[in-house]
């Protein structure tokens, strides 16, 4: 039987999004770059579908729903850097996930290079008020 090509791509891990709940909390955290208030807001984790309980996300984003079907995105995060595949990947998630939550509208403040190149692959567009603003119409 032929080995594999090292030309095939690697199979995709089975990432999921789903709320984390409030035991992994401080996993999501961990994973971004500043200090934010969680007090109203939802956490969501992409993980791997397979892996155990306690593995920490591949990508973390905090949301904070407001007016009018207007949800703000106040935190997201990697675990590893140069993830801007798997910032596309949870915010793909995440506005599939919002849709079904009838948000009419996401905003998203972001200057990080990898967010940035995601949230334009997944349709973003930045807005032309404030420099690091990014939204979607639902």
């Amino acid at each position: 039987m032929d080995e594999p090509s090292s030309d095939v791509p690697k199979r995709e891990l089975p990432l999921v999004l789903r709320k984390a709940p409030p035991q992994r909390e401080h996993i999501a955290r961990s994973m971004i770059a500043h200090e934010t208030d969680a007090v109203s807001g939802i956490w969501w984790e992409l993980v791997d579908a397979a892996a155990a309980p306690e593995q920490p996300a591949m990508g973390v984003a905090l949301t904070h729903n407001g007016a009018e079907g207007r949800v703000t995105v106040s935190a997201l995060g990697a675990r590893h850097a140069n993830a801007e595949h798997v910032y596309a990947e949870l915010l793909r998630g995440l506005l599939a996930a919002l849709r079904r939550h009838d948000a009419h509208t996401v905003i998203v403040h972001a200057a990080d290079q990898a967010v940035v190149g995601a949230l334009l692959e997944v349709g973003f567009l930045p807005a032309p008020d404030v420099g690091d603003r990014y939204l979607i119409v639902l």
